[in-house]
């Protein structure tokens, strides 16, 4: 989790902890737009140096910064800090070996890990984060020109910073017509990763395991594998998942149908102390709590219901997890006529765990934390997401008012309300190209946080992924923690020799 530092007062109802996060209200002429820059893909040239030997240490930002600082430290104690570039992508700096990167004392023997910290200043506080989807950067985040025709419902930003994906965000991708099912993989600046922006230069999914043609609706990454990615269907297959670099088939995961035959609009999977789950929602207004056979497989073993909420709150379409274990959940609408308001919920870790309709103590509305009702300007509900600061936002698509909505901060024990356009940060009406538009809106259909609490929208009817930044701050400052280590040894391998 980045740290972040603030420099001027925040939002009134906003509450900040360790990475700060919020939305802005956007306007229709966005001025110098940006996001919170971070950095990731941080790698070294070499693990090994001896004292006062040099190297080249490289990492990648997803936007301009306005500096940089590398820092070599271990356990509270720093060996080394150093400028380096703040160019958007891919960046190299040369460090001599010393604690300036100049004419100062040489580091002492010892593995030092490498932390990049990256500060970014606001000018305008009516901006949006970015026009990548746009002319200024191609076809980078314009999935037709890249393979169409395609729907997309979802994708994450890669939140593991020992993974070598961590920063990266992966979209689901679906072409009906074809049945050819997989997903996108994008650097977080959203450039494609390769040129076909496929993972391993492939479809996940061959065509002949497939049945249906809405496909994938949710996208998740192994927790604890890093390499494992999984696929929830609206349609067969329902639950898939496999290695990231190899196509997966029918069955794979789920080859009991233990994660039942409903159409899942969202996957979470979670590490728990008694196992590895697989948290799933859809259109039978049901929560189902699937158990893998151990920590290590991607393959489910059982199943249990925890909400099965009937008629109401029909198309359950997402949920998600904060840092405490509690659980959020959105209805995508109230009823089974599909034109008023959805909710958002929260219960309680306790809860969560304890909850299951065959022990007749499910999750339901009345037992709830949090209840958020919508008005009828305010349906189609997506989300939630949670950034890593513990702010909560979910997204109407459609109705009067679309846009991005904050529901609270994850520390408010309860909260029970009705949303309201004074709850909105970002306004879809605003948002883009009309000559993109298939139908003169957007239909952003999920959200994601990256590393710094940006907010990643996808929106399938502009075939788009648009991010936007959070409001309040002059200045915004993360500190990202990878895995990437440097050791300064006197017995240094002779690395010609291999």
């Amino acid at each position: 989790m980045k740290e972040s530092h603030l420099s001027c007062p925040l939002r009134t109802g906003l509450r900040y902890g360790i990475a700060a996060t919020a939305l802005l209200a956007i306007c229709a002429s966005p001025a110098a737009a940006f996001a919170i820059a971070f950095a990731s893909d941080v790698f070294p040239q070499k693990p090994q140096v001896a004292p006062g030997e040099g190297l080249e240490v490289q990492y990648f930002l997803n936007e301009p910064a306005d500096s940089v600082v590398i820092e070599l430290a271990d356990n509270g104690t720093t060996a080394a800090t150093f400028s380096g570039p703040t160019a958007e992508g891919l960046n190299k700096v040369l460090w001599n070996g010393r604690a300036d990167n100049a004419a100062g004392p040489v580091v002492s023997n010892g593995t030092w890990r490498i932390f990049i910290t990256a500060t970014k200043t606001r000018f305008d506080s009516t901006e949006i984060a970015s026009q990548r989807s746009l002319a200024a950067k191609g076809p980078s985040a314009h999935y037709s020109q890249v393979f169409s025709p395609f729907a997309t419902n979802d994708c994450i930003a890669v939140p593991f910073q020992d993974s070598p994906l961590y920063g990266k965000i992966i979209a689901t991708v679906s072409i009906g017509s074809t049945k050819t099912y997989g997903g996108f993989l994008f650097q977080p600046n959203l450039k494609l990763f390769s040129s076909s922006g496929q993972i391993s230069g492939r479809t996940w999914v061959p065509p002949s395991s497939v049945s249906g043609d809405s496909g994938f609706e949710g996208v998740a990454l192994d927790p604890v594998t890093k390499n494992d990615i999984y696929f929830s269907g609206q349609s067969s297959p329902r639950f898939m998942g496999g290695q990231l670099d190899s196509p997966m088939t029918a069955g794979q995961a789920d080859p009991f149908n233990m994660a039942g035959t409903a159409g899942f609009r969202s996957v979470v999977i979670r590490a728990e102390a008694d196992g590895k789950y697989a948290y799933l929602v859809g259109a039978d207004s049901k929560i189902r709590k699937a158990l893998f056979h151990h920590m290590e497989t991607h393959r489910l073993t059982s199943s249990t219901v925890l909400a099965d909420f009937g008629t109401t709150e029909t198309f359950l379409k997402g949920l998600a997890f904060d840092d405490d274990g509690n659980l959020y959940l959105v209805s995508r609408y109230a009823d089974s006529n599909s034109s008023t308001g959805g909710k958002l919920f929260r219960w309680n870790k306790e809860k969560v765990d304890n909850a299951s309709v065959e022990s007749l103590d499910p999750l339901t509305a009345s037992n709830a934390d949090w209840q958020i009702s919508m008005p009828d300007t305010i349906i189609n509900i997506s989300g939630p997401v949670v950034t890593p600061d513990g702010n909560v936002y979910f997204a109407s698509a459609v109705g009067m008012n679309p846009g991005i909505y904050h529901a609270g901060h994850a520390s408010t024990p309860s909260v029970n309300k009705i949303a309201s356009l004074a709850d909105r940060v970002v306004s879809f009406d605003t948002v883009g190209t009309p000559a993109m538009r298939w139908d003169g809106s957007p239909r952003y259909f999920n959200l994601a946080s990256d590393a710094a609490g940006n907010l990643i929208a996808v929106d399938r009817a502009t075939e788009q992924i648009r991010i936007f930044a959070p409001p309040g701050t002059t200045s915004r400052t993360t500190r990202s923690v990878t895995a990437a280590t440097i050791t300064v040894t006197s017995s240094v391998s002779d690395w010609a020799l291999y």
